[in-house]
């Protein structure tokens, strides 16, 4: 998707220009850091580590230098299992169910932007050397593979239910079961006085008679 920059007036900003170079959402803060003359993140803070920011910079895209800031270094993503590895012009990707299978497929982006061709059986080399990018990757950042039969929507409403749904359910089973008491209630002292007065109106007939 396009990424639009604007800074009027910033002497390092060239105005309308366009790149189609790759740029990762985890290069907008270096990005940021650079342009407001911030030091570089990581190293430590009152005695504690603080991990390094991940990303690079896109100043010099930003200036008008062609191509991405990433170059041919791998790129790695990874969101619920679902998992992509950006190098050069390729992608990487596997996404599970429901919008995919699991199975991780290889394009090239600038010649097939839309995803429609497969390259993981053409380009086997590639395919291979990516793949263990990617391992590599995850490893680095502990990333977990996913559970048999795992989906972000099934784990999403289950966590949802752990943490509000059953103490809602409770809540309405307390609520409901308590109006259902004080109805029964108010139903058999209803009837209690109507059976009352019958049995008096009942006497009353038998004396008057």
């Amino acid at each position: 998707m396009p990424l639009i920059i604007a800074w009027p007036g910033h002497a390092k900003i060239r105005a309308g220009a366009i790149s189609d170079g790759l740029a990762h959402v985890t290069d907008i803060v270096p990005t940021l850091a650079e342009l407001a003359g911030v030091p570089g993140h990581g190293g430590s803070w009152q005695g504690r580590a603080v991990e390094p920011v991940t990303g690079r910079s896109l100043l010099p895209m930003l200036g008008g230098a062609p191509g991405s800031v990433h170059g041919d270094s791998p790129l790695g993503y990874e969101l619920s299992g679902n998992a992509a590895l950006f190098r050069g012009d390729y992608k990487l990707v596997r996404n599970l169910a429901p919008t995919g299978d699991g199975n991780w497929r290889l394009y090239n982006l600038r010649l097939d932007p839309g995803e429609t061709r497969d390259l993981s059986a053409a380009e086997p080399e590639r395919f291979a050397a990516m793949t263990a990018d990617y391992r590599a990757y995850a490893k680095a950042n502990g990333v977990l593979e996913m559970p048999a039969g795992y989906t972000a929507d099934d784990q999403i409403n289950q966590y949802a239910w752990e943490q509000q749904g059953r103490k809602r359910a409770i809540r309405a089973g307390l609520w409901l079961g308590g109006a259902l008491v004080l109805l029964s209630a108010l139903v058999w002292g209803w009837r209690r006085r109507r059976r009352a007065r019958r049995i008096d109106q009942a006497k009353a007939d038998m004396v008057g008679s």
